[in-house]
């Protein structure tokens, strides 16, 4: 399966044996999927777009730079890493009242995962400048939002997830190069002496 491809969900005997692995994130866990209120809902609908995404739709591609934050009104997203040595290794999904972004949206970084509906979903969808400026004028919501991505973003590096690998000896000249031209451009990477 090439990078673009649509994962083929259907194929799984069920959805429900994804959530089995024990390297899934808890999609109950509120610090990293937090419930949205109904004021939290208005408040993104007056400043966002509605939008549908079909099954097997793109929300946002893996190393993206400044991803729409999108929130879930119904339906389902799963979430893709497709760095794995499997390519297309599920790792995460949301649900209703969940919003799916990354902290791509204030520092410009690539995204860390793939983003696809897994069934009809409709969303609320915010620009990165529609976004950037609804938690300047709340931030009660902006700390929510910056609170979960930086739990998140954690939990991916800790289960080595959306992130480049690279293996070499601390004493090889092109490790080092490696490692420095990642840093440099501040793309996330997992290194093994």
């Amino acid at each position: 399966m090439s990078h673009n491809d649509n994962p083929n969900p259907q194929s799984l005997e069920s959805v429900d044996d994804w959530y089995a692995a024990d390297d899934i994130a808890d999609h109950t866990n509120e610090t990293l999927f937090p419930q949205l209120t109904d004021e939290q809902l208005d408040l993104l609908s007056d400043a966002g777009t509605c939008r549908v995404y079909e099954p097997g739709e793109l929300l946002f591609a893996q190393d993206q730079k400044f991803a729409p934050f999108i929130v879930v009104k119904s339906g389902h997203v799963v979430f893709f890493d497709r760095t794995s040595q499997k390519s297309n290794e599920y790792f995460a999904h949301v649900r209703a009242r969940m919003f799916i972004g990354d902290t791509s949206i204030f520092t410009g970084m690539p995204t860390v995962a793939e983003a696809r509906a897994l069934e009809n979903t409709d969303a609320i969808e915010l620009t990165n400048e529609d976004f950037r400026n609804l938690v300047r004028s709340n931030s009660e919501f902006g700390d929510l939002v910056l609170t979960t991505m930086m739990a998140r973003r954690e939990w991916l590096e800790g289960h080595n997830r959306g992130q480049l690998q690279i293996v070499g000896p601390f004493s090889c000249p092109g490790t080092y190069e490696m490692r420095e031209f990642l840093g440099r451009n501040q793309i996330p990477f997992n290194w093994t002496d």
